[in-house]
């Protein structure tokens, strides 16, 4: 009897025990998660503030030295759901501050701005800077980016003139005044600038008689500029379509006594000044055809020939100019006016000397119709040895 309830003692005992185990097991004890802790991905709302920017990087792109510091803000917004508090800003040189309201709480859906000034001198170049935004928010820090390139006095003169000829230095070496009326005059100014220690003398200007130009003072004196103002005269000319050649400034320099520059023009025709009887009633160049192919040619051989032209219109046509891409083929034009059904022609001379294989060659031929002012021509032959045309 006493054995059967000492079993039955011990039965009640370890259920007893069991019990315990199994519901303490079941209800585990909660701890509270450290803020250190908290995982959080840059942009996602979290418990914590979180600086959001509209733009972290900006480029000032060309910065001139000698303008003083340049400023930009950038602006944010607390996008987490906790306050937000900037600790501090690190900028990592000298050139560039930052300030931003230092003691601000920002609650959750405020919005401030950081202002990011730099200082370009002595800094010529290309730039980079990062600055770093310390918080208390999640990501705790946060990176800005300025860059731009800086130009010196040095630089910008040099980009301002970048042709240097001898001692002086020119904004330019070439002229390109594009579509030139017939009946009026067109200007251009070349800028010179004389960085030496020496005052230079402007002799002479050499350049035709339809590109005329003049300098104000004869000297250029140290560290110092001059502009020469140049005039094309389309009548003087008295050619059509592009034209081009050079212009001769004579200095005392030393090193470089004649500076050689070039321009092109192209010369057109002012239609809009023609008469209301032109305008009604034009001319109309019409050509018999526009392919002429020679077929096989000697090296070295010289072959002329003709395109004709026809005015199926009703006022005078004139050919003003027939001209090619190279010295090799050249065109030549009557200057009697076409009248009304009439017919005339281009002739052309293909000179072969130096030219091998086959050849493609245009002929442009510029006219009063003021529907086809410019008409290309095009010439085709094929290249071969004396002796052995087929």
């Amino acid at each position: 009897m006493r054995r059967s309830v000492l079993v039955f003692t011990i039965l009640l005992i370890s259920s007893v025990v069991f019990a315990q185990q199994k519901n303490t097991i079941s209800k585990p004890v909660q701890k509270k998660s450290q803020p250190n802790t908290v995982i959080s991905k840059p942009g996602i709302p979290t418990a914590k503030g979180t600086i959001f920017f509209e733009y972290t990087n900006y480029d000032f792109k060309q910065v001139d030295e000698d303008q003083g510091r340049k400023q930009v803000y950038f602006n944010f917004k607390n996008i987490g759901k906790g306050d937000l508090h900037i600790d501090a800003i690190e900028t990592g040189c000298g050139c560039t501050s930052a300030d931003w309201e230092k003691v601000r709480i920002y609650k959750q859906g405020e919005t401030g701005r950081i202002s990011v000034s730099f200082n370009p001198l002595n800094l010529e170049g290309k730039f980079t800077r990062t600055i770093t935004i310390r918080s208390d928010g999640d990501p705790a820090l946060t990176f800005l980016t300025i860059e731009g390139s800086v130009f010196g006095p040095t630089r910008q003169l040099s980009l301002q003139y970048p042709h240097a000829y001898g001692s002086l230095r020119f904004s330019t070496n070439m002229f390109t005044l594009k579509n030139v009326l017939d009946d009026r005059h067109d200007s251009v100014s070349l800028l010179i600038y004389n960085p030496s220690d020496k005052k230079i003398q402007l002799k002479a200007l050499r350049s035709p008689n339809y590109f005329k130009g003049k300098f104000n003072s004869t000297y250029i004196e140290p560290r110092g500029y001059e502009v020469i103002s140049f005039v094309i005269s389309p009548e003087v000319a008295k050619q059509y379509g592009p034209v081009e050649d050079q212009i001769v400034l004579v200095t005392d320099d030393a090193t470089l006594p004649n500076k050689i520059l070039f321009f092109k023009a192209n010369i057109v025709e002012n239609f809009a000044v023609k008469t209301n009887d032109f305008k009604n009633h034009p001319p109309k160049i019409v050509f018999k055809e526009l392919v002429k192919d020679l077929g096989e040619v000697y090296y070295g051989e010289v072959v002329d020939f003709d395109f004709e032209v026809t005015n199926k219109g009703k006022s005078d046509l004139i050919l003003r100019r027939a001209f090619g891409t190279c010295g090799c083929t050249v065109g030549k034009v009557s200057t009697e006016p076409i009248k009304k059904g009439n017919k005339g022609i281009v002739s052309i001379r293909f000179d072969a000397k130096n030219l091998t294989g086959d050849q493609v060659k245009t002929i442009s031929v510029i006219s009063n119709d003021p529907a086809n002012s410019y008409t290309t021509l095009t010439i085709k032959a094929k290249l071969v040895e004396p002796g052995i045309k087929k």
